[in-house]
């Protein structure tokens, strides 16, 4: 049976500093807020028989969106119900300039008060929609983002990608079809390896280095003996599997500081500008060397080539 790796939603723990320390959530929500008791108070005070109704069941619905919101963002889950924000406020938008609508038009301080109340709700209402239905990785968010002493958020397509391939290699390490480390010497029979060898279908910690290696890249044994496109992608029995690597042809700055999650011990973690070795930097996770020669993978949106 595989066993999916363990998210990091169990472990989190409601603190404030969490939605202080990201000036795009504070200001929208602290603006949702306060247009919430503008229109809140214009709608009291204006209630008759032309007042539109539907106005206090949007009113209600907004509030309980920014209570989840305030949550979400306490408890650092935000990128977990992305998708949910998005919907909420794409329908909180529909609610707002409905109840725009039908009060802007009307005479009265009161329900004007109310009107300028929905009308900046419809504003960050429709912000959130364009962020919240973006990807982290995308320019806007990390622009947004990049505000924030957390630095920009992981993409989530990325995060999907690298689970993906995690729950490959796990799925392919059974009893009957375990792929040695490339860490230890090993020898495969001849019904091993007549399976050629899938770079996706391994962790980035068996392959140390080796993930998505184009044609042109090799890695050698300890018996010289060549891993290219002419063999099965196994050694052969008696060889050693011990693989070094050594070309990482570009070289990156890191853009902010990043911590590596302690429960995947293929990522590493390294501070601004420091000077990193990368290659594979076509997708969205890097392998990357830092100066000390610890190898792993680095999230892409986090550096930047430099030559």
């Amino acid at each position: 049976m595989v066993q999916l790796p363990k998210t990091q939603a169990s472990s989190r723990s409601f603190s404030i500093n969490n939605l202080i320390t990201d000036p795009f959530a504070l200001a929208t929500i602290s603006v949702s807020l306060l247009s919430w008791i503008i229109a809140f108070a214009g709608s009291i005070a204006s209630s008759d028989s032309k007042f539109p109704k539907f106005t206090w069941w949007g009113l209600v619905y907004q509030l309980i969106l920014l209570i989840m919101m305030f949550l979400f963002y306490c408890y650092n889950i935000v990128d977990y119900y992305k998708t949910f924000l998005a919907v909420g406020t794409g329908i909180a938008f529909i609610y707002t300039t409905n109840s725009a609508t039908g009060l802007v038009y009307q005479s009265g301080a009161n329900k004007a008060a109310a009107s300028a109340g929905v009308i900046l709700l419809s504003m960050i209402n429709l912000i959130w929609v364009f962020y919240f239905a973006s990807d982290n990785a995308s320019p806007t968010n990390e622009w947004i983002d990049s505000f924030s002493l957390a630095g920009p958020r992981r993409s989530a397509l990325a995060n999907s990608e690298f689970e993906t391939r995690k729950i490959s290699s796990n799925t392919n390490n059974g009893a009957n079809n375990r792929f040695p480390s490339y860490n230890q010497a090993s020898n495969f029979n001849e019904t091993q390896t007549s399976r050629p060898l899938n770079a996706t279908q391994l962790s980035s910690s068996r392959l140390n280095g080796l993930e998505n290696l184009s044609a042109r890249e090799n890695a050698t044994t300890n018996n010289t003996n060549t891993f290219n496109s002419e063999n099965t992608g196994f050694p052969q029995a008696g060889e050693s599997t011990n693989f070094t690597i050594d070309d990482f042809p570009y070289r990156a700055r890191a853009l902010y500081s990043y911590d590596s999650n302690p429960e995947d011990e293929n990522e590493i973690s390294f501070e601004k500008d420091e000077i990193l070795q990368v290659n594979d930097i076509h997708s969205r996770w890097w392998q990357a060397k830092r100066a000390n020669g610890e190898m792993g993978i680095c999230p892409s949106n986090y550096v930047e080539l430099i030559d």
